[in-house]
């Protein structure tokens, strides 16, 4: 397949190879994800020590301070996607990495819960380096090579994930809340230079054949009406809620486990960065198995097998118990993202791969701006247990889903009809 010339703003301007650019990806993937992880173990503990000029709950506050980013994400993404396939996918990651170093760095000078509050959302605009690098990828590798190229990614993510929040709570136990925020900073920063001086962008021959397979979309109307769109945006939308509705009372949820409130961020760190480390290797297995399978019936297996073990996870009596149900989810929790990714390659068009991505980081953020507050919900209603069984309930809704959506190779044959 004709992939086009290589071409850069800036940077080395000589031509990579796919695989070449796909590690240099993954790479920067692993630093970025530390650097937005590692504050998972510790924010509701950090907002504990801030003053509130609104006089909120904390609780209330720790919510806000997950969904602000999320919902400011929400609004941006399908901004900075459609900028990307105008201006270029290149531009955008190093915008979203820079972004996120300056406002995460601020976050360790802060004076108030909602001075936090804040630049969580300003981090939120300014980002989005998830669906930049997808972009970046997606209009790159071959076709047949998705399920693959987005298990690597992923893999890149999970690490990251399974890295940053031990290490947040290590260095927020040892040194301090503060100290964290500015040392991710500082990988954000380093990140971003490495992706101006190392990474290429290849612009894509848009006569190549694989645009008999899925028609370029030519307005966000038209993007939605592609076959299996809407649903797999669901499915995402879905994911991404799942994967986040225990975030705020994780640590709250530990400390409530643990005889002595010494460590909790480091317990939580260690607890969510196994269950990412399991997460991290399923991905990259399950991303690859989809290229051979119909990618929907991998997302079922996943979903349900997910919804399955977190309803345990109600019951354990030690963070020990807590960790090992926590890392087994994780499995079926990795197995998603890789999957979605590919069947929104297979369904839309490579050159609409800025407003694809977009769109679907605008989704999942929107997915993790309500996961909070269903949360905080679940908790005044029900206690912090209750969320565990909405957490189980979430992915088997997902799971029953997947198993409506069309097979993908018979979806794939019928755009190719259509359009010879």
């Amino acid at each position: 397949m004709s992939l086009g010339v290589a071409s850069s703003d800036y940077g080395v301007h000589k031509e990579q190879s796919w695989q070449t650019m796909l590690w240099l990806c993954f790479g920067v993937q692993v630093c970025t994800s530390i650097s937005f992880s590692t504050v998972f173990p510790f924010l509701p503990l950090y907002i504990d020590t801030l003053p509130s000029v609104s006089g909120l709950k904390n609780s209330t506050l720790s919510a806000m301070a997950f969904s602000s980013a999320a919902i400011t994400m929400m609004i941006a993404s399908p901004i900075w996607g459609s900028l990307a396939d105008r201006y270029g996918r290149k531009p955008m990651v190093v915008r979203s990495l820079f972004g996120g170093a300056l406002s995460i760095c601020l976050m360790g000078f802060v004076r108030t819960s909602e001075e936090l509050i804040i630049l969580r959302a300003i981090q939120g605009f300014l980002s989005g380096v998830i669906a930049s690098l997808s972009a970046l990828i997606i209009a790159r590798v071959p076709e047949n090579k998705t399920g693959y190229a987005m298990g690597v990614f992923q893999l890149g993510l999970w690490s990251g994930v399974s890295i940053g929040p031990f290490l947040g709570g290590i260095i927020s136990d040892a040194f301090g809340f503060r100290v964290t925020f500015i040392g991710t900073a500082m990988l954000l920063l380093l990140s971003g230079i490495v992706v101006i001086l190392f990474i290429n962008e290849i612009k894509i021959n848009q006569n190549s054949a694989s645009d008999l397979q899925s028609p370029k979309a030519s307005s966000w109307g038209s993007l939605l009406k592609l076959r299996g769109m809407k649903q797999v945006l669901l499915l995402r939308f879905l994911s991404s809620m799942g994967r986040t509705v225990l975030s705020p009372i994780l640590p709250l949820f530990v400390a409530t486990l643990m005889e002595s409130k010494k460590g909790v961020g480091s317990t939580t760190g260690i607890i969510i960065g196994v269950s990412s480390l399991a997460s991290t290797l399923s991905t990259y297995f399950l991303g690859s198995w989809s290229d051979s399978k119909s990618p929907h019936r991998v997302a079922l297996l996943c979903a349900l097998f997910s919804a399955a073990l977190f309803i345990p996870q109600a019951f354990v009596t030690s963070q020990w118990q807590l960790m090992v149900l926590y890392a087994v989810a994780g499995i079926g929790i990795g197995g998603l993202a890789p999957t979605l990714s590919s069947l929104l390659s297979h369904i839309s068009h490579k050159n609409d791969a800025g407003r694809v991505y977009g769109l679907d980081n605008s989704i999942g953020a929107a997915g993790r701006a309500l996961s909070p507050f269903l949360a905080a919900v679940c908790v005044a209603l029900f206690g912090m247990r209750s969320v565990f069984a909405l957490t189980s309930l979430i992915f088997l809704v997902l799971g029953l889903l997947a198993a409506t959506f069309p097979p993908q190779r018979a979806a794939q044959k019928q755009r190719h009809t259509e359009n010879t």
